[in-house]
């Protein structure tokens, strides 16, 4: 019986791969030939690799998110994305390794891939190096001070190293394609060595533009997207001086279609696991609007909202109505399946 059951999953998995390469390779070629609009842009999810790794994004967004950009194009290829834990699994990933992409990633957590705790290692690395090599020094006092001074320099040496780092980018926008993104750190597949560089930074409404002028992002680039499971709406509504040209927001589908609601803005907000986080789709489509943008797509599972500039979408999309582009929550590819109820029965801020 479990083998039948695998072979029934691996078939339907297949079957989806390949129904996902089709739209990719057919579809989507013959209506940028034709210069047709896409109406329905959550047929174009579809995971990259045909044996399922956790490598890309969670739900297949690598796929709508290479439709989309097949339409309007691209500018700088640089991309923003935060609340992407290890950078195992996240939006940005599969742009960043394969793409030539370059971009910044960011998570409040401490995970083995963040870069404080890479350089971290790094310098506690050379100072025990250094240290082994200054007492097995043997030729008396001058040779073991004269190591020791070696050690001083390397000490210092890794503090500037770490220094530069978070310094990427401070200087013009065009400057940090050169650093802001961590290269990947060991070629062995799906392990914790291979993730990207991902910095640790708590978001807040008050401190992402801040953020992003910190790590030298240019006010105009092609890719955002925000999960950080909570303040997302208020932390969109926060960025006014940076403009990317498509946005992925996650949304609170238990909200269903038509509430209009998000969290009250609280900068000390934390996910508890239940479905009080973030917004629903119907709070972010307003949000969007009001910043010049057009929700053009959800993914099938209800979890990710697709917004383009208002400029892009003539020509290039032809949304749905709001009713029809709604997802409900199919967390994990099982209809139904949400965030548990909130035990609290905490309050909502209803946007107009």
């Amino acid at each position: 019986m479990f083998l039948i059951t695998r072979l029934r999953k691996r078939t339907k998995k297949s079957f989806d791969w390949l129904r996902g390469w089709f739209h990719a390779e057919i579809t989507l070629r013959w209506l940028c030939r034709m210069k047709k609009p896409i109406r329905d842009l959550s047929r174009f999810q579809r995971r990259i690799p045909f044996i399922e790794r956790r490598e890309y994004s969670q739900n297949g967004e690598d796929g709508i998110i290479a439709a989309i950009f097949a339409k309007i194009g691209t500018t700088n290829r640089s991309c923003v994305e935060f609340g992407v834990e290890d950078g195992l699994q996240c939006n940005c990933r599969y742009l960043l390794k394969h793409k030539g992409w370059t971009g910044l990633l960011m998570d409040g957590g401490e995970w083995p891939t963040t870069i404080h705790k890479q350089n971290n290692k790094h310098i506690q690395e050379q100072t025990s190096n250094s240290q082994q090599e200054g007492w097995c020094a043997t030729g008396g006092e001058e040779e073991g001070y004269a190591l020791h001074e070696s050690s001083a320099r390397r000490r210092d040496d890794a503090e500037a190293l770490e220094a530069s780092v978070r310094r990427h980018g401070a200087g013009r926008s065009g400057d940090w394609r050169a650093g802001v993104l961590a290269p990947p750190l060991s070629p062995n597949k799906g392990g914790k060595e291979n993730s990207l560089g991902v910095y640790q930074e708590f978001i807040t409404a008050e401190n992402i533009e801040p953020l992003f002028r910190k790590y030298g992002v240019p006010e105009a680039f092609d890719l955002l997207s925000i999960d950080i499971d909570g303040n997302d709406y208020w932390v969109w509504k926060a960025i006014t001086h940076f403009h990317p040209r498509a946005v992925i927001m996650e949304y609170n589908a238990n909200k269903g279609p038509d509430a209009s609601v998000t969290i009250p803005y609280d900068p000390a907000f934390r996910w508890d696991g239940t479905d009080y986080q973030g917004a629903s789709l119907r709070a972010l489509e307003h949000l969007g609007r009001e910043k010049g943008y057009t929700l053009v797509a959800t993914d099938r599972c209800g979890v990710n909202a697709f917004f383009v500039l208002n400029g892009l979408v003539p020509g290039n999309f032809d949304p749905p109505p709001f009713a029809q582009i709604f997802h409900p929550a199919a967390y994990k590819g099982i209809p139904g399946k949400g965030h548990p109820a909130d035990p609290k029965g905490r309050m909502w801020t209803t946007i107009a």
